[in-house]
Protein backbone atom coordinates (compact mmCIF):
# COMPACT_ATOMS: atom_id res chain seq x y z
CA UNK A 1 0.00 0.00 0.00
CA UNK A 2 1.77 3.14 -1.04
CA UNK A 3 2.69 6.00 1.31
CA UNK A 4 0.14 8.46 0.03
CA UNK A 5 -2.79 6.51 2.00
CA UNK A 6 -1.05 7.91 4.96
CA UNK A 7 -0.74 11.34 6.89
CA UNK A 8 1.54 11.51 9.25
CA UNK A 9 0.20 11.94 12.33
CA UNK A 10 -0.22 15.70 13.93
CA UNK A 11 -0.79 16.25 17.19
CA UNK A 12 -3.84 18.75 18.04
CA UNK A 13 -5.90 20.50 21.06
CA UNK A 14 -9.87 20.12 21.46
CA UNK A 15 -12.03 22.45 22.83
CA UNK A 16 -11.61 21.05 26.75
CA UNK A 17 -8.25 21.52 25.84
CA UNK A 18 -7.53 17.96 25.94
CA UNK A 19 -4.43 16.50 23.35
CA UNK A 20 -5.02 14.47 21.01
CA UNK A 21 -3.27 12.71 17.61
CA UNK A 22 -5.03 13.56 14.20
CA UNK A 23 -4.47 11.27 11.05
CA UNK A 24 -5.90 10.14 7.75
CA UNK A 25 -5.24 6.46 6.51
CA UNK A 26 -6.72 5.33 3.20
CA UNK A 27 -9.22 8.11 3.33
CA UNK A 28 -10.56 7.60 7.10
CA UNK A 29 -9.92 9.94 9.44
CA UNK A 30 -8.74 8.80 12.60
CA UNK A 31 -8.85 10.94 16.71
CA UNK A 32 -6.69 8.88 18.97
CA UNK A 33 -7.08 10.43 22.45
CA UNK A 34 -4.40 7.36 23.73
CA UNK A 35 -2.09 4.77 21.81
CA UNK A 36 -4.66 2.12 23.15
CA UNK A 37 -5.75 1.26 19.14
CA UNK A 38 -1.92 -0.12 18.59
CA UNK A 39 -1.83 -1.31 22.35
CA UNK A 40 0.06 1.22 24.08
CA UNK A 41 -0.43 2.40 27.41
CA UNK A 42 0.50 6.05 26.55
CA UNK A 43 -2.33 8.63 27.75
CA UNK A 44 -0.55 12.11 26.98
CA UNK A 45 -3.60 13.29 28.86
CA UNK A 46 -3.29 11.74 31.97
CA UNK A 47 0.25 13.23 32.35
CA UNK A 48 0.50 17.20 33.94
CA UNK A 49 -0.33 19.87 31.84
CA UNK A 50 3.63 20.63 31.07
CA UNK A 51 4.30 17.43 29.58
CA UNK A 52 1.28 15.95 27.73
CA UNK A 53 2.33 18.13 24.60
CA UNK A 54 5.43 15.96 24.69
CA UNK A 55 4.06 12.89 24.86
CA UNK A 56 1.06 13.43 22.27
CA UNK A 57 3.81 13.98 20.24
CA UNK A 58 5.64 10.65 20.89
CA UNK A 59 2.63 9.36 20.64
CA UNK A 60 2.08 10.60 17.34
CA UNK A 61 5.71 8.67 16.00
CA UNK A 62 4.76 5.41 17.95
CA UNK A 63 1.52 5.21 15.80
CA UNK A 64 3.22 6.58 12.06
CA UNK A 65 6.15 3.77 13.13
CA UNK A 66 3.59 1.33 13.84
CA UNK A 67 1.43 1.69 10.49
CA UNK A 68 4.54 2.08 8.48
CA UNK A 69 5.66 -1.17 10.22
CA UNK A 70 1.89 -2.84 9.60
CA UNK A 71 1.66 -2.48 6.24
CA UNK A 72 -0.66 0.92 6.65
CA UNK A 73 -3.76 -0.86 8.76
CA UNK A 74 -3.72 -0.90 12.60
CA UNK A 75 -5.04 -4.42 12.45
CA UNK A 76 -2.17 -6.82 10.69
CA UNK A 77 -3.95 -10.11 10.45
CA UNK A 78 -1.39 -12.29 11.68
CA UNK A 79 -0.02 -15.72 10.20
CA UNK A 80 -0.29 -18.55 12.03
CA UNK A 81 3.38 -18.69 12.74
CA UNK A 82 3.11 -15.14 14.02
CA UNK A 83 -0.10 -16.15 16.31
CA UNK A 84 1.68 -18.96 17.63
CA UNK A 85 5.10 -17.33 18.50
CA UNK A 86 2.89 -14.92 19.99
CA UNK A 87 1.12 -17.09 22.25
CA UNK A 88 4.31 -18.48 23.14
CA UNK A 89 5.76 -15.40 24.36
CA UNK A 90 2.53 -14.35 25.94
CA UNK A 91 2.80 -17.38 27.88
CA UNK A 92 6.64 -17.01 29.09
CA UNK A 93 5.81 -13.66 30.29
CA UNK A 94 4.20 -15.38 33.50
CA UNK A 95 5.78 -16.31 36.30
CA UNK A 96 7.00 -20.00 35.31
CA UNK A 97 9.22 -22.08 36.69
CA UNK A 98 12.53 -22.63 35.10
CA UNK A 99 11.76 -26.24 33.78
CA UNK A 100 8.47 -25.32 32.39
CA UNK A 101 9.87 -22.38 31.09
CA UNK A 102 12.34 -24.82 30.02
CA UNK A 103 9.95 -27.12 28.28
CA UNK A 104 7.46 -25.02 26.39
CA UNK A 105 10.86 -23.25 24.64
CA UNK A 106 11.79 -26.84 23.42
CA UNK A 107 7.98 -27.97 22.74
CA UNK A 108 7.28 -24.52 20.73
CA UNK A 109 10.50 -24.81 19.06
CA UNK A 110 9.87 -28.17 17.49
CA UNK A 111 6.28 -27.30 17.05
CA UNK A 112 7.29 -24.40 14.79
CA UNK A 113 9.64 -25.91 12.60
CA UNK A 114 7.64 -29.35 12.35
CA UNK A 115 3.90 -27.82 12.69
CA UNK A 116 2.50 -31.36 11.55
CA UNK A 117 3.72 -33.02 14.49
CA UNK A 118 1.43 -34.84 17.49
CA UNK A 119 2.06 -33.06 20.66
CA UNK A 120 0.98 -36.40 22.16
CA UNK A 121 2.37 -39.12 20.04
CA UNK A 122 5.49 -37.09 18.79
CA UNK A 123 4.61 -38.35 15.02
CA UNK A 124 3.27 -36.72 12.48
CA UNK A 125 0.52 -38.56 12.03
CA UNK A 126 -3.05 -37.42 13.67
CA UNK A 127 -4.17 -39.41 16.84
CA UNK A 128 -7.64 -40.84 16.06
CA UNK A 129 -10.58 -40.63 17.67
CA UNK A 130 -9.90 -43.08 20.12
CA UNK A 131 -6.42 -42.38 20.70
CA UNK A 132 -7.39 -41.29 24.06
CA UNK A 133 -9.27 -43.45 25.17
CA UNK A 134 -6.10 -45.90 24.48
CA UNK A 135 -4.05 -43.77 26.68
CA UNK A 136 -6.08 -43.93 29.54
CA UNK A 137 -6.01 -47.57 29.64
CA UNK A 138 -3.10 -48.09 29.66
CA UNK A 139 -2.57 -45.38 32.01
CA UNK A 140 -5.12 -47.70 34.13
CA UNK A 141 -2.90 -50.30 33.81
CA UNK A 142 0.17 -49.05 35.23
CA UNK A 143 -2.07 -47.43 37.86
CA UNK A 144 -3.44 -50.47 40.03
CA UNK A 145 -5.26 -47.90 42.36
CA UNK A 146 -7.49 -46.59 40.23
CA UNK A 147 -10.98 -47.72 40.22
CA UNK A 148 -12.03 -49.91 36.94
CA UNK A 149 -15.47 -47.99 36.83
CA UNK A 150 -13.29 -44.80 35.96
CA UNK A 151 -13.43 -43.52 32.25
CA UNK A 152 -12.41 -40.23 30.22
CA UNK A 153 -16.01 -39.30 30.69
CA UNK A 154 -15.65 -39.09 34.54
CA UNK A 155 -13.75 -36.28 34.15
CA UNK A 156 -16.64 -34.38 32.69
CA UNK A 157 -18.54 -35.69 35.46
CA UNK A 158 -15.35 -34.44 38.07
CA UNK A 159 -15.32 -30.74 35.93
CA UNK A 160 -18.96 -29.99 36.26
CA UNK A 161 -19.24 -30.50 40.06
CA UNK A 162 -16.03 -28.37 40.33
CA UNK A 163 -18.04 -25.71 38.48
CA UNK A 164 -20.92 -25.73 40.41
CA UNK A 165 -18.84 -25.60 43.50
CA UNK A 166 -17.12 -22.62 42.50
CA UNK A 167 -20.04 -20.48 40.98
CA UNK A 168 -22.56 -22.12 43.09
CA UNK A 169 -24.68 -21.60 39.95
CA UNK A 170 -27.08 -24.73 37.90
CA UNK A 171 -27.63 -21.76 34.66
CA UNK A 172 -23.63 -21.34 34.61
CA UNK A 173 -23.20 -24.86 35.10
CA UNK A 174 -25.54 -25.51 32.14
CA UNK A 175 -24.37 -23.25 29.73
CA UNK A 176 -20.22 -24.57 30.59
CA UNK A 177 -21.39 -27.82 29.75
CA UNK A 178 -23.76 -26.79 27.10
CA UNK A 179 -26.50 -28.90 28.58
CA UNK A 180 -30.01 -28.48 26.56
CA UNK A 181 -31.61 -28.43 30.05
CA UNK A 182 -31.16 -27.76 33.67
CA UNK A 183 -32.74 -31.50 34.48
CA UNK A 184 -29.54 -32.65 32.35
CA UNK A 185 -26.62 -30.58 34.93
CA UNK A 186 -28.58 -31.98 37.51
CA UNK A 187 -27.56 -35.52 36.76
CA UNK A 188 -24.13 -34.22 36.81
CA UNK A 189 -24.50 -33.57 40.71
CA UNK A 190 -25.22 -36.95 42.25
CA UNK A 191 -23.28 -36.49 45.49
CA UNK A 192 -23.94 -33.40 46.53
CA UNK A 193 -27.48 -33.91 46.85
CA UNK A 194 -28.70 -31.68 44.69
CA UNK A 195 -30.26 -34.56 41.99
CA UNK A 196 -33.57 -34.56 43.86
CA UNK A 197 -34.19 -31.13 42.37
CA UNK A 198 -36.28 -31.02 39.01
CA UNK A 199 -35.70 -27.71 36.43
CA UNK A 200 -39.78 -26.83 37.31
CA UNK A 201 -38.43 -26.22 41.32
CA UNK A 202 -35.99 -23.55 40.17
CA UNK A 203 -36.71 -19.45 39.89
CA UNK A 204 -37.74 -18.33 36.99
CA UNK A 205 -34.68 -15.58 35.89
Amino acid sequence: MPNSSLSYPKVRIDKSGKYFIDLTLNDKRYRLYSGKIIKSSLRPNSYPAKYRLSKAKILADEVYKHLVSNDYCFDKKLTKVETFDSLVNNKLSEPLSNSYRKTLRLLSKRLRSEPNINIFSGKETPYNNDYFKTLFRRFKGLNNHIDNGVTLYSFRHSGAIEIYKRTGSLSKLQTAMGHSSLNVSLTYLRGLEIAELKEEDMPMV
